[in-house]
């Protein structure tokens, strides 16, 4: 889950077949999509499996990233792979979560024991969400 106005850092990862991490080089170029809808592209590595967003606003976005090719180190001719690698990811985009009050201050008295609630209030991403923080008592 993504908020609303806050910048992430998303890496494109390739596994093979056995779940082992294949590291990236610059030769391993990447094609990959970022709906420019929902997220704004600051920066993005040279083999495009790097980059840098900023989530623009609410909704659910899909990530796309392709990997077909290899480029020579040494001679850079690039090689088709026989068959493309293409995955996607979907992120949800949530407004931010407020939380009520935004400062709580609770007395400490080393000679009592802890016994302090306070509900707090939210304005969520979700109905879920929202649930779940507006029930939460913080019991100390």
């Amino acid at each position: 889950m993504l908020e609303v106005g806050r910048d992430y850092a998303i890496t494109v990862n390739v596994f093979d077949k056995m779940n082992h991490k294949i590291i990236i080089t610059e030769n391993v170029p990447l094609s990959t999509e970022l709906p420019s809808l929902y997220l704004e592209s600051h920066f993005s590595s040279l083999n495009s499996s790097y980059h840098y967003v900023r989530a623009l606003k609410k909704g659910v976005a899909t990530m796309h990233s392709t990997l077909s090719k290899l480029k020579h180190p040494d001679t850079g001719e690039v090689h088709d792979l026989p068959t493309l690698i293409t995955k996607h990811q979907v992120v949800e985009i949530n407004d931010p979560v407020q939380v009520t009050p935004k400062h709580l201050v609770i007395l400490w008295d080393p000679q009592t024991e802890f016994k302090y609630q306070h509900q707090l209030n939210s304005r969520a991403w979700t109905k879920m969400m929202c649930a779940v923080l507006e029930c939460l008592l913080v019991k100390w």
